[in-house]
């Protein structure tokens, strides 16, 4: 049984996405009560503008949320901002914050919601789509198909590891499996491999985007990631940041049995699924599979790296909030990329050196996250095609609920309850217990059980399944 000291986060957790439900502490009032009076009702749209906010005229999403601070301060009854269908283009991180200047919370009990119009499916997408493909290399089933990245859509320097055909995710080119020649230094402080030249690596030194390409490597449960910075002769020099992380944490060293395979070059584009992004000259390479037409096909990129963030503070957390029937989909996560590597042990939990690994892990961040909040309210929602964790209520969240949620798009795993162990939470003024990093403290109840059964039934998640882990992509 679970005690009333235990941190407690139910994880289901999938190759390209984890939603994460933080539940109920015990002595919290239902977060799903009894529809309250209406003080206003407020509409919002993908193509909406101006500040009226009514159903002729509405807003975008930006102007809705920035009218609702206008009238929010003494609620009289609950604010509806009515989402009409549609993508809501996510260029940028939608946030909602509580902080001494701006209020995005709910009052004198009172809740903002954020919800679907009837019989709408708003999307709140990061994705960039991608089109102008032509053929530029090879023939029949092996023809590369390249395409520019407009500059409309791309800024310089986009990046991304995911991409998306179709809505079915497509792989970054790579070597074959466990190709053989590969010898890791032995030093935590010289960052190489010895690599082959010949076969599939022949002419290694002279391709171009040395810099993102990646070793992979998986040992038993874990998967390892370390960025390349340079190729010189049979010698890559790796990122030194990514290197020192994977190699100090115990019982993960480097070894020449430990490459699973280089990710992420072009001259690997050979197999029908992949594709590589030339960060220089801005153009995806593709080599579509049997029955894909570039001329008709979907192609997006994964591209904002957080499509929602709604936190507070410790002294004045975001309150009385709830997002009913909204779509997620088309985030991104980067981490991997910027020279750290990825130096995951289980759980979705990353090391970084220095430190012990008490001290030097933490989670992968979500494409939708909470943060310092209490009576939050997620249901109804869906999340599909999403690079990290889906969803997460993280440290300071209370009286908090999910419900009726979707992963769709995941090759999904079974999950686990994960416990972690902190000094007894401080009491707050209201008498419920102060929650501490990624969860809230909790006691068996009601609810506790009604969330799990909903849980369990729609997605087959039960706290008892054994953890199978993330892998970082």
């Amino acid at each position: 049984m679970t005690s009333s000291r235990t941190l407690t986060r139910i994880a289901a957790i999938g190759i390209t996405g984890v939603v994460v439900a933080t539940l109920m502490s015990a002595n919290a009032s239902p977060a799903v009560a009894a529809p309250n009076a209406v003080q206003a009702t407020l509409h919002a749209s993908p193509t909406g503008s101006g500040t009226a906010c009514t159903s002729t005229s509405p807003c975008s999403l930006e102007g809705a949320r920035d009218r609702v601070r206008l009238i929010n301060a003494h609620m009289t009854g609950d604010i509806v901002v009515k989402l009409a269908g549609g993508d809501y283009a996510i260029g940028s991180t939608f946030r909602l914050t509580e902080s001494s200047s701006i209020h995005d919370s709910g009052t004198n009990g009172f809740t903002i919601r954020y919800e679907a119009a009837a019989g709408a499916t708003p999307v709140f997408s990061g994705g960039r789509s991608i089109t102008g493909f032509s053929a530029t290399s090879g023939s029949g089933s092996t023809s590369i198909y390249s395409a520019p990245l407009p500059s409309a859509d791309f800024a310089v320097g986009f990046n991304s590891r995911e991409l998306y055909v179709n809505g079915v995710r497509a792989t970054r080119a790579r070597s074959t499996t466990s190709p053989s020649g590969f010898v890791a230094g032995n030093d935590v402080n010289v960052p190489a491999y010895t690599v082959p030249t010949t076969g599939q690596f022949a002419g290694i030194a002279s391709w171009t985007n040395q810099d993102d390409m990646e070793i992979v490597s998986q040992k038993s449960w874990k998967m390892r990631r370390w960025g390349i910075a340079s190729v010189s002769g049979s010698t890559a020099t790796m990122d030194a940041a990514g290197w020192t992380n994977a190699f100090t944490q115990p019982g993960y060293y480097p070894n020449t049995s430990g490459v699973s395979w280089l990710e992420n070059a072009k001259a690997l584009l050979d197999t029908p699924g992949e594709w590589f992004l030339d960060r220089t000259q801005r153009v995806l390479s593709y080599m579509p599979k049997a029955g894909e037409d570039l001329a008709t096909a979907s192609v997006v990129f994964g591209g904002t790296v957080k499509l929602l963030d709604a936190a507070g503070t410790s002294s004045t957390p975001l309150r009385n909030v709830t997002f009913d029937g909204v779509r997620f989909e088309y985030d991104s996560w980067l981490e991997p990329s910027d020279g750290s590597g990825y130096a995951d042990f289980q759980s979705g939990a990353i090391y970084h050196a220095p430190g012990d690994w008490s001290q030097a892990n933490y989670l992968t961040p979500a494409g939708v996250s909470f943060g310092y909040a209490k009576y939050i309210t997620v249901k109804n929602c869906t999340f599909t095609h999403m690079a990290n964790a889906a969803l997460s209520f993280g440290a300071g969240v209370q009286n908090s609920v999910i419900d009726r949620e979707h992963l769709q798009g995941h090759r999904r795993q079974r999950n686990q309850c994960r416990r972690h162990h902190h000094r007894r939470p401080q009491r707050d003024r209201s008498g419920s217990d102060h929650a501490q990093r990624h969860g809230v403290e909790q006691r068996h109840h009601d609810r506790r059980r009604t969330v799990l059964r909903q849980l369990r039934d729609q997605r087959g998640l039960h706290p008892s399944d054994r953890y199978r882990p993330q892998h970082a992509s």
